[in-house]
């Protein structure tokens, strides 16, 4: 019974290729359009077509339809997409075969060959039996706006919810829309006859990008902390307090000598009295100078101290106001210092 089988489908296989192979050979109607393509185009199409016969005979479908394909292409011709239909068919590819021979079949009734037009309507219904149907089913959030694409071939609206024939193996469902991200999925389609749902994936919201600024952007020169001018002013108010020191100093000197010269002077140095009231009144004019110079001196030298002890960042700092105000009358000399830390 095996090899019964296996013969019978020899001769039938046989047959269907003599068959389609005589029908190819009859006589098409050359179109107008035909006439002005390039010699070059047809003689390419002409040779790409034996090539396809060749490689049929030999069941290398996938050469021979390729090749088929690529004549019908550079010279479409009824006998060339007869050929290419019947190649479909036995390479399993159902939905193309199918679409073909349906194709055949109405360029025929419209030319009158009955016989093509038999052979295709025939062949069409066997291949109808065994086709591979798939459902795209979307929500319409998905659909709305949406480009879907079978392939890289766009698909309109109204084939959402249809069954569409496909050929048998591998594919792809590309979807984008306005401001989403776009996606692809890849899906198999099983031998048929058979019915697969495929659900068209849903859309993100696309991340909106912050554009860039376009105004070129000035380097800022440092600022100087308030902490750093804090201690800056600290080591200026320490500066002058040493100075002050060594002013009062020096003129505490001076202030001692004139003191001990109108002591031992007075009454017997032989001046005047008003002589004796000059030198008092100029030791007691150096004591003042020098007690405001060792005023100055001391106060200063003790700011200048806080502020460098007390130099803090600028989160922890408050700003120090400082005032140094002499003070001088006919009795005492000083300073004060007013201001807050």
């Amino acid at each position: 019974m095996v090899v019964t089988s296996r013969v019978v489908a020899c001769i039938s296989a046989a047959w269907f290729f003599f068959s389609a192979d005589a029908l190819a050979q009859q006589p098409t109607p050359t179109p107008p359009a035909r006439e002005q393509k390039a010699g070059s185009d047809l003689a390419v199409a002409e040779s790409l077509f034996r090539e396809g016969k060749a490689a049929m005979r030999e069941k290398r479908y996938d050469e021979a339809c390729s090749k088929f394909a690529e004549s019908m292409r550079l010279d479409p011709q009824m006998g060339t997409l007869l050929n290419l239909a019947a190649c479909h068919e036995m390479n399993g590819k159902t939905a193309s075969a199918w679409g073909e021979f349906n194709e055949v079949m109405a360029q025929a009734a419209r030319s009158g060959q009955s016989s093509r037009v038999e052979f295709a309507k025939q062949h069409a219904a066997a291949v109808e039996a065994k086709l591979s149907r798939v459902k795209f089913v979307s929500a319409p959030p998905t659909s709305a706006g949406a480009t879907i694409k079978i392939d890289g071939k766009a698909v309109g609206a109204g084939a959402l919810g249809t069954s569409i024939p496909m050929d048998p193996g591998s594919h792809r469902i590309e979807v984008s829309a306005s401001g989403k991200k776009s996606r692809d999925v890849t899906f198999d389609v099983p031998q048929g006859p058979s019915t697969t749902e495929i659900q068209v994936p849903a859309l993100d919201d696309a991340s909106v990008a912050t554009a860039p600024s376009a105004e070129p952007t000035t380097p800022k020169e440092p600022s100087r902390s308030p902490s750093s001018g804090k201690r800056t002013a600290g080591f200026v108010l320490g500066g002058v307090g040493i100075a002050g020191l060594a002013a009062g100093a020096i003129f505490g000197v001076v202030y001692l000598g004139k003191k001990s010269d109108y002591n031992q002077c007075t009454g017997f140095c032989g001046g005047s009295e008003q002589a004796d009231q000059d030198q008092k009144s100029s030791a007691q004019t150096m004591g003042w100078i020098s007690t405001a110079a060792f005023g100055v001196g001391i106060v200063g030298l003790a700011a200048g101290t806080i502020l460098i002890l007390t130099s803090k960042p600028a989160s922890a700092e408050k700003s120090a106001q400082l005032r140094v105000v002499p003070s001088l009358s006919l009795q005492r000399g000083g300073v004060s210092l007013e201001g807050a830390f």
